[in-house]
């Protein structure tokens, strides 16, 4: 869930602001955590490597639910895996450009996609062994960021928003990829075994650390860069939401070389972590 989703939530939260944000956040926790023991409830009432969402959607709702629940987690998963190999191209171009390597964001693109389709391609084990050592990076990595950013929160920054609910669609699908974790459940169920308890207790831990993580992150990211101005949300928004811009700007006010290579190592793990689990989900 710590991945590529949380990059992209200050884009869409800035213009409701923060507090209005975090009561969305905190509906979307809760609904998708809800949700997820309910796809666990039902994988576990398949055998193993039987308990893929078309089977399962098969089995309860009958062949045309069957073919809605394939097309709806294939569209879905594929938006996710080009999102995902976007914001990790776009961000390798940002780093190698400030390194003086000017390399193609088409390259950088295929090469991302071919290293880690590899992983991927090499079964759940390799993931769970890479995942397991980029978060532990990406841990220690957030967590020096955020300590050196947030002496730099502005309070009238963080609550300067648009009056209104006017972003609320546009909030809600990005709040909800953030959590996207239930297309990873069958696969969960397969490696570890059929442990209710176990797995259970995994959904809720692994939706509450994203919630509390995600809490912080805008926080400090909605207050730090302004919604106005130079280098704001809004000039970002000009560019195409681009990612690596959104890092150039939090580096432009926060003023922090060091905050800004946490924050640098941090985004592209945390890219790669999603695309990841996303394409497992996939395969």
């Amino acid at each position: 869930a710590i991945g590529g989703g949380m990059l992209a939530l200050p884009l869409v939260a800035a213009p409701d602001g923060f507090w209005l944000s975090e009561g969305f956040l905190v509906i979307i926790w809760l609904l998708m955590t809800l949700t997820g023991l309910m796809v666990l409830e039902v994988t576990l009432a398949f055998e193993p490597y039987q308990n893929n969402f078309h089977t399962m959607a098969k089995e309860t709702v009958g062949p045309w639910g069957q073919l809605l629940a394939w097309l709806v987690i294939l569209i879905l998963l594929y938006a996710l895996t080009s999102a995902y190999i976007e914001g990790a191209s776009s961000l390798l171009t940002v780093t190698l450009n400030s390194w003086g390597f000017k390399v193609p964001k088409i390259v950088n693109a295929a090469l991302f996609t071919f290293v880690l389709g590899l992983v991927v391609y090499s079964g759940t084990h390799q993931v769970d062994r890479w995942i397991r050592l980029l978060m532990s990076i990406k841990g220690v990595a957030l967590l020096f960021t955020l300590t050196l950013l947030a002496p730099h929160i502005s309070y009238h920054t963080m609550i300067e928003h648009t009056p209104g609910f006017h972003y609320v669609f546009i909030i809600m699908p990005i709040f909800l990829t953030a959590f996207g974790f239930h297309t990873v459940i069958p696969s969960l169920v397969n490696y570890i075994g059929k442990d209710a308890k176990r797995l259970r207790r995994i959904i809720v831990i692994g939706a509450l650390i994203p919630f509390l993580i995600y809490s912080v992150w805008l926080l400090v990211s909605l207050g730090i860069v302004p919604l106005y101005g130079p280098h704001s949300f809004q000039w970002i928004a000009h560019h195409h939401h681009n990612i690596g811009l959104f890092m150039a700007s939090v580096d432009y006010w926060a003023h922090s070389t060091i905050g800004q290579i946490g924050l640098t190592t941090f985004s592209n793990i945390a890219v790669t972590t999603s695309f990841l689990g996303v394409t497992l989900g996939l395969f």
